[in-house]
């Protein structure tokens, strides 16, 4: 695939007409020794060019175009091999594409383009997209260029891994399979994780070392034991009623029982008071002054023993009245025990009554629990089950995961020749930006736990340098252009981004390399430059050097936009675009 033109159906868009070999977009600023902050080399329109390429080819983030340029259509010109395509998009009705004069969905295109370019079939498995593996030689984004292996900011690493391991010859199969197996893995692992959360088992699982075969026999003793009270169960009508009277008669024992015990205590007071006698007698007092040898006069004894009579008189109707109280307390208890001994037997007839029949509600009750009970039982049933299937399992999967580390062990040793190719055309790119620096691409098989079947690494010593994630990015995508594996790109596009941080010195290596690998492999070269990475070429090598790299660049220029007006910008008019990647 290569690409011929990008023109659109507005006449102040400057048509882009490709070429074989090298291309190059230049920025340049009207006056790029003023120093005006405001006039930079972006918005000229070099990232928008790469920006209507994917919309072209499919790409999903149209709204920019449709939102300010809905009037507007986008067609690009292209073949594969000897044969002719062109695809026109329409920014107002962006989910169409007329694809050599006949209106298509883009998802057909899109299965189309992947059938012609990257042999996808239903046949290959899923994740290779043609919109993934076109991105790989037109890189979309500012992220793009971030890391060697990273294209789409929001791409999986599956996904990633597997689109990068296509295009450098691997088999997709064991990356695939290796997904399938740690997703089924992590399915069952989550299925007894899930269970266990259910809201049944968390009172199981809260506690250390439960046994679920004795709660399950507890359980169904308690299930059958219920299934017999339900069987025997009466359900009374007047249950209720019968509850009232009983709680109604209950009340009149709780008051009478009492009042008895305040009588018994009165009664036991009486008897207390009935014990009290005087202690000082007419005889004693008379005694206490004959032994003080005190004489009393005889007036004096006559009233003491008034005082006496009076006292012992006052003694006996104290003793009448207070045993007539005691009696008639007593006749009382007797009166209120013989009402407690009717009552009693009333309530015990009301309590045999309802212990031999229920109420509907504690029958629903009964039957509420016993569903609740044989759900638990049901639920621990499953769960022993699933934990047998999950641990057998679990077993097998290992096993299918071992034998895949071993498959992909076995065919990374079938094909050493081939990887030994791959990271000899990376070193053979990369010695001639760092001479001293060794590079290389390793591929090792990932034996650990997780979806990544096998671990790319792109390095070259050194590479925490300014510049060298640059060359890593541009060796790496030379590098899948090369193999040629499973494609029919012939074109390779870098956006100015991949230059910024490179050191002159790197960009003059670029220059020339590129400019002969594109003229012996017959490949089309496509990249954005801004004027004064070029300028700062100069203080880098020689005037004849510089004269040369220059010359290339001017014979292999195909379109040049600059800051000056509206007019001189890729789309020839002012549009403020906030278009992001695809």
């Amino acid at each position: 695939m290569k690409l011929l033109e990008l023109r659109a159906n507005q006449s102040t868009f400057h048509t882009i007409k490709f070429k074989d070999g090298l291309n190059f977009i230049i920025g340049r600023r009207e006056n790029p020794l003023k120093s005006d902050l405001k006039k930079t080399y972006n918005g000229v329109g070099k990232s928008l060019l790469i920006y209507l390429i994917h919309f072209c080819l499919g790409s999903r983030n149209t709204k920019p175009l449709t939102k300010k340029l809905h009037t507007w259509e986008f067609t690009l010109d292209f073949k594969i091999k000897d044969d002719f395509f062109s695809a026109t998009r329409n920014c107002s009705d962006p989910k169409y594409i007329i694809l050599n004069n006949e209106k298509i969905k883009v998802e057909e295109f899109n299965k189309l383009m992947g059938e012609k370019i990257f042999y996808l079939t239903d046949e290959v498995t899923a994740g290779l997209s043609f919109r993934a593996l076109i991105s790989r030689f037109v890189r979309p984004s500012k992220e793009s260029y971030s890391k060697f292996d990273v294209f789409h900011p929001k791409e999986d690493n599956y996904t990633r891994l597997l689109n990068n391991a296509y295009l450098l010859g691997l088999d997709p199969y064991l990356i695939e399979r290796k997904k399938n197996i740690k997703e089924k893995m992590d399915s069952i692992k989550m299925m007894m994780k899930n269970y266990k959360n259910d809201e049944i088992f968390k009172e199981y699982f809260n506690v250390k070392a439960v046994n679920l075969d004795i709660e399950l026999y507890d359980l169904e003793e308690q299930i059958k034991k219920l299934k017999i009270n339900l069987q025997d169960f009466k359900i009374a009508e007047n249950y209720g009623e019968i509850k009232e009277k009983a709680d109604k008669v209950k009340q009149e024992i709780n008051q009478l029982e009492n009042e008895i015990i305040l009588m018994e205590k009165l009664i036991e007071n009486i008897n207390k008071s009935l014990q009290i006698t005087i202690d000082v007698s007419k005889d004693k007092i008379i005694k206490l002054y004959e032994e003080a040898k005190v004489q009393l006069p005889e007036m004096i004894k006559k009233t003491l023993k008034e005082v006496e009579e009076f006292n012992l008189f006052i003694k006996a109707n104290r003793e009448k009245r207070l045993l007539e109280q005691k009696f008639g307390l007593e006749k009382h208890i007797d009166d209120k025990k013989s009402k407690l001994n009717e009552l009693y037997g009333e309530y015990n007839s009301h309590i045999k009554y309802l212990k031999e029949h229920g109420a509907i509600d504690d029958y629903v009750k009964l039957n509420e629990l016993l569903n609740e009970l044989e759900s638990k039982k049901e639920k621990i049933e499953q769960y022993k089950i699933l934990e047998q299937e999950y641990k057998a399992k679990k077993s097998e999967l290992k096993i299918q995961f071992e034998e895949e580390n071993k498959k992909t062990q076995d065919y990374l040793t079938q094909i050493t020749n081939y990887l030994k190719e791959i990271n000899n055309i990376f070193r053979n790119f990369s010695r001639e930006f760092y001479k001293d620096k060794p590079g290389g691409i390793e591929i090792k098989n990932n034996t650990k736990n997780n979806k990544t079947r096998f671990d790319i690494e792109v390095k070259i010593q050194d590479d925490s340098s300014d510049g060298i994630n640059e060359v890593k990015v541009f060796c790496y995508d030379l590098t899948v252009l090369s193999l040629k594996q499973n494609h029919k790109v012939e074109f390779l596009f870098h956006d100015s981004r991949l230059f910024t941080d490179m050191d002159p010195r790197q960009r003059i290596v670029w220059l020339h390399l590129i400019n002969e690998f594109a003229s012996k492999n017959n490949i089309q070269y496509i990249a954005s430059l801004n004027e004064d990475m070029l300028l700062s070429l100069q203080d880098n090598c020689s005037k004849d050097e510089f004269e040369k790299v220059l010359k290339i660049v001017e014979n292999n220029k195909i379109l040049t936009l600059t800051d000056n007006s509206p007019e001189s910008k890729l789309l020839g008019v002012q549009i403020d675009l906030a278009y992001e990647d695809n």
